[in-house]
């Protein structure tokens, strides 16, 4: 659960996070146009506040199981997934 403070609408839509904003509003109205996002950016600066509070917000208004995974394990699954197809398609 994402503490009120961290919660999707007390973010500001302000520069310079204002287009990180607005991707993460698309990303919870449209998540099929706009999905997977990614946040990149200099430490300490509430990405991963942000990405739990769309998470939280995706799962309200959806009623729909959603996650956030960090980009290492993005890429791991990404690379172990296509290693699979690969194997059954016989390119190795």
């Amino acid at each position: 659960m994402v503490l009120q403070t961290h919660a999707f609408n007390n973010f500001l839509a302000k520069s310079p996070i204002k287009l990180t904003f607005l991707v993460a509003s698309s990303a919870i109205n449209e998540p099929m146009k706009y999905s997977p996002i990614f946040l990149y950016g200099e430490a300490a600066v509430e990405k991963g506040y942000l990405l739990k509070a769309i998470v939280e917000k995706f799962q309200k208004v959806h009623k729909k199981l959603a996650l956030y995974v960090t980009a290492k394990q993005f890429i791991f699954v990404l690379l172990f997934i296509r290693g699979l197809f690969n194997k059954i398609r016989g390119v190795i």
